[in-house]
């Protein structure tokens, strides 16, 4: 089963083959390596390598940049959701085709782990208590702004400052 995405003006196949994997651990990224899609799939900038890394035949055979590839990827709203999740369901076809079923399982479950960190992270910022404290921060820090102006407007920074070099 292969996953097409449309990305700019070309559609993009995610389907992994042996030549994809040795290309991509030329280029530092093992999809052999288990311990690594914790880190994989909750680093933003690892995520866009892998994806251009494993689309790069493909970015070249279309005349177009990595940097404009990623550009459209982001540009269009769930596009970079799309294609992640072609490349997961990718990376999890070619190890049941090559018969690794631990390292499937491994690839589903590392980025289910990188979604709901994610979306824990998210509840937590929008939580009403968070708001308030952030609030409460800036209230403090515009006092403290306002203190050290009065300071400024007074002369008393200044001779600080003087004093302090001495």
């Amino acid at each position: 089963m292969t996953s097409t995405v449309k990305i700019g003006e070309h559609n993009y196949k995610f389907l992994f083959l042996v030549s994809d994997a040795r290309r991509l651990k030329a280029a530092g990224i093992d999809i052999f390596d288990a311990k690594k899609y914790e880190m994989l799939f909750s680093n933003l900038m690892s995520q866009f390598d892998l994806i251009s890394e494993f689309c790069l035949p493909q970015i070249q055979a279309n005349n177009t940049s990595v940097e404009d590839f990623l550009d459209c990827l982001v540009k269009e709203d769930g596009k970079f959701s799309e294609a992640m999740e072609a490349m997961v369901s990718g990376l999890e076809n070619f190890f049941r085709n090559v018969g690794q079923n631990a390292m499937q399982t491994v690839v589903k479950r590392s980025r289910e782990l990188a979604m709901l960190v994610e979306e824990k992270k998210t509840k937590k910022l929008l939580d009403p208590k968070v708001q308030i404290a952030i609030e409460k921060e800036l209230e403090r820090k515009e006092r403290e702004i306002d203190i050290n102006l009065a300071r400024v407007a007074s002369g008393e920074i200044s001779l600080l400052a003087q004093q302090s070099s001495e």
